[in-house]
């Protein structure tokens, strides 16, 4: 009977060790999708400031170009 149990047990451990495994992976894959999309804002607010920019030196307001832009 004991050693039974500790095939059950054995088996259960295995089990619950691959299932970490697998959350680990998805984590990883999450964090990159985070960081790409993170990566990807940052470039459209980079844009945006351009776009500012240049309508602040053709000769709008800070204001209304961040309006326009």
């Amino acid at each position: 009977m004991p050693v039974k149990q500790h095939i059950l047990w054995r088996k259960k451990a295995e089990m619950l060790q691959s299932r970490v495994d697998e959350l680990e992976e998805e984590n990883g894959i999450l964090k990159q999708q985070l960081e790409e999309k993170n990566s990807i804002q940052e470039q459209d607010v980079v844009r945006r400031y351009r776009r500012v920019l240049k309508l602040v030196q053709r000769g709008f307001r800070m204001t209304k170009a961040f309006k326009k832009a």
